[in-house]
């Protein structure tokens, strides 16, 4: 299980530097509580023990539901691109008021041979919803808006089926395919360009 780092306010008036370490249950099925740990303004250490009163998933059963998440899966693939690789970071486990906010980091480079892969995007995911975006206030906002519902989710296939067609029309083109260029032209469009009138 990977510690985190977070500056927030548990047991004081104002916010100081935690380092949180969560704990699952004997059978490694839920979150039981999170350890968190400060030295505050005295240097003196406080441990306080955060208890899941909830059935929260284990870091490794919230990293399983980051990476199933169609708008994480679509957003992984349009950053990297055909020559890039993309990285996820650790699954990090926050308190946020009575519950826990899981967030995760993805690292991604265009270019794998010649950029280093970094800090791109941010997902956070809390009561079976994610939301996704450029930092932690995005992604939040996105968790509040509610982005990674049903709209979400069709949005996110119709992305990932125009980068299919896409990553095929580009292959055709490298092959000297024109016929399944044509054909991946095609299906581009139709993603592009649904109920509109296809141009000659």
């Amino acid at each position: 299980l990977e510690p985190a780092v977070a500056l927030l306010a548990l047991d004081a008036a104002r916010a100081e530097l935690w380092l949180l370490l969560p704990l699952v249950d004997a059978g490694g099925s839920r979150l039981a509580a999170v350890v968190a740990g400060t030295t505050g303004e005295t240097g003196e250490p406080r441990l306080t023990l955060l208890r899941a009163a909830g059935a929260f998933p284990t870091p490794l059963n919230a990293a399983g539901r980051f990476t199933a998440s169609p708008a994480l899966l679509t957003a992984a693939a349009a950053l990297a691109g055909p020559e890039g690789a993309v990285r996820r970071g650790a699954v990090h486990v926050v308190p946020a008021g009575e519950s826990f906010v899981y967030a995760q980091t993805l690292f991604a480079t265009a270019d794998r041979a010649r950029e280093p892969p970094r800090a791109r995007l941010v997902a956070l995911l809390t009561d079976d919803r994610i939301g996704v975006g450029d930092d932690i206030a995005a992604a939040a906002q996105a968790l509040r808006e509610g982005e990674g519902g049903a709209a979400g989710a069709l949005v996110a296939a119709a992305l990932a089926e125009a980068r299919a067609a896409f990553l095929a029309l580009d292959s055709a083109l490298r092959r000297a395919d024109w016929a399944g260029f044509g054909r991946a032209y095609a299906a581009l469009r139709r993603v592009l360009q649904p109920g509109g009138r296809e141009r000659p």
